[in-house]
């Protein structure tokens, strides 16, 4: 099973921005994964040699974005051209299985070019098959991340382009599911560094772990707790008192996950974390804490996935000394004939500061379809828009955006 170390670890709110967060090397039927058929017809061949598996791909598209710079007014358009090329080598069959991936987001505006960016990944991830159903898996990445305009705290500031981030991850993780049993474990780190130095103040590093257990009553569920802890290490302390900045995670969640292959797969648990200072005058918080992923399959054609979370994260607002944030997602998967592939998605955001007492809340609604060409061809459209209420006049936006675009794979 691939390792989710970002979702894992946005659980216990350690990243920022990420690639997640845009189209990152969309491959041939990636608009509804969760009902993807096996046509023969549209099967993929990769190229296969001496026990190792070579994909490659990517997607060319033009976009539209009436409010490049998510503003509350005064907004401007502009068309941009996105490439999103890949490469992957895999080696599965006998204990140990591994992904070497490598991918690129390529942007380029019309006429804002001072919003031009690549970003990029390159990852490592081995997995180890042990004894009585335990597996061993492991991640090293390093990524490209550009911020996206419309993300909570994004910069405001025209005509220098969006925060751009080096993220260096590594880590490990243990999984084993028994007949009655289920244990997991899981350690990793992580080093942000903001390119500019005038966001030097985003500069930091993350250590994260989580341990949980799971009983099997009957069915195809486990119920589960888990206990979580994360520590978040600043590379400066704060710019006008000189305080640390530095702070420590930790808390437990009871829930359920659900064996793959069944009406229900994923995971819903719910608890409560509690966020200390290293400065001693900074107050403690103890707040709810919500992840869950579940998708439901009620045909082999359709299904309705629910992306659910609440806790702190990471912020970096002037005058608040804490972040919590509110996330619900839906999205609805259909295979509408054996080569269109279509997908809806809604979502909504909250985001309270905690010293500065300010909120915002941000809805977004979105539509894709692909059409199928070939083995070796796609063709993809989708529209999005999304709308954001803040206390902060200046945070206020709308924003719509669509897209037509070709997928490839070799």
């Amino acid at each position: 099973m691939r390792l989710r170390y970002l979702l894992a670890s946005a659980s216990c709110g350690l990243l920022i921005a990420s690639p997640a967060q845009f189209a990152f090397a969309q491959e041939i039927g990636s608009t509804a994964p969760s009902v993807r058929g096996d046509d023969p017809e549209y099967e993929a061949r990769n190229a296969e040699f001496g026990g190792l598996r070579l994909a490659a791909g990517g997607e060319a598209r033009i976009e539209y974005d009436d409010n490049v710079f998510a503003q509350p007014d005064s907004t401007t358009s502009d068309a941009i051209l996105r490439f999103n090329p890949y490469v992957e080598l895999s080696r599965s069959g006998g204990r140990l299985s591994a992904r070497l991936r490598g991918a690129l987001d390529v942007r380029r505006y019309l006429d804002e070019t001072s919003e031009d960016a690549e970003a990029g990944i390159l990852s490592l991830e081995p997995t180890l098959a042990l004894g009585q159903g335990g597996t061993l898996s492991g991640i090293a990445s390093w990524e490209r991340s550009v911020e996206n305009r419309g993300d909570p705290e994004a910069r405001s500031l025209l005509g220098i382009g969006p925060r751009r981030y080096d993220v260096f991850t590594g880590g490990v993780r243990y999984n084993r599911q028994g007949a009655r049993i289920m244990l997991n474990a899981e350690m990793n780190a992580q080093k942000i560094d903001a390119l500019s130095a005038l966001d030097a103040d985003r500069d930091y590093s993350t250590w994260f772990g989580q341990a949980g257990v799971g009983f099997r009553p009957g069915g195809a569920f486990y119920l589960t707790a888990t206990a979580f802890g994360n520590h978040r290490d600043f590379r400066l302390d704060d710019i006008l008192t000189g305080a640390s900045r530095d702070s420590s995670t930790y808390g437990g969640r009871l829930g359920v996950q659900f064996t793959d292959g069944g009406l229900f797969e994923g995971r819903l648990g719910a608890g409560v974390f509690q966020l200390d200072f290293d400065d001693p005058l900074a107050p403690s918080r103890t707040g709810f804490s919500l992840d869950g992923y579940v998708t439901y399959r009620p045909t082999r054609r359709s299904a309705l996935s629910v992306n659910l979370f609440n806790g702190d994260v990471a912020s970096f607002r002037s005058g608040a000394t804490a972040r919590t944030d509110t996330r619900i997602g839906v999205r609805y998967e259909q295979e509408i004939r054996h080569n269109v592939l279509g997908h809806l998605t809604a979502g909504f955001q909250k985001s309270d500061y905690f010293g500065s007492g300010t909120t915002e809340e941000t809805w977004r609604l979105g539509a894709a379809v692909e059409y199928i060409v070939s083995r070796n061809i796609s063709l993809v459209a989708n529209v999005r828009y999304g709308d954001r209420a803040s206390d902060l006049a200046f945070e206020n936006f709308e924003r719509f955006g669509a897209g037509l675009g070709v997928r490839v794979r070799f």
